[in-house]
């Protein structure tokens, strides 16, 4: 898995939108994965929802759907790296925030290699979140990514 996430990073320098999915479900050892990755790289690891919730303490509630896309491109641009590793993003899936994860994640990923960890699946070229009829329910067909996935 090592490698073949490394491969995707190299792969992904080439596209306009830089953005790497590490697909699984929770438990999958996405955390680890990202986490040796970033050791033996060099590359930043960010706790996304906890870096990102830091950071809205400071915004008015009524102001933070506004600010949701924004914190996360200047935490990735804050970094100022090549390559940034994303873990916990379950916060873009806030249905308060009213954001498209996806599109979040890929904005970020224009000047800036972005691997994130996705907790769900890729199967059949469909990317989801949550189960269907879950607040929090996202799925995308063939979406504009790199997607690694990580089987049970």
């Amino acid at each position: 898995m090592v490698q073949e996430l490394s491969d995707a990073i190299q792969q992904a320098e080439l596209h306009y939108q830089r953005l790497v999915l590490l697909v699984g479900e929770h438990s999958s050892e996405k955390t680890t994965l990202l986490r040796h990755v970033a050791e033996n790289n060099g590359y930043p690891y960010l706790r996304l929802s906890l870096e990102i919730s830091e950071r809205m303490l400071s915004i008015p509630a009524s102001q933070r759907t506004v600010e949701a896309d924004g914190l996360v491109k200047q935490l990735v641009s804050d970094a100022d790296v090549e390559v940034v590793l994303l873990d916990n993003i379950e916060l873009l899936f806030c249905p308060a925030l009213q954001i498209d994860p996806l599109k979040v994640l890929q904005g970020a990923s224009r000047n800036t290699v972005v691997v994130a960890a996705w907790p769900g699946s890729f199967q059949d070229s469909i990317l989801t979140y949550a189960a269907p009829g879950h607040p929090e329910h996202r799925s995308y067909r063939a979406p504009d990514a790199i997607i690694v996935p990580i089987n049970p």
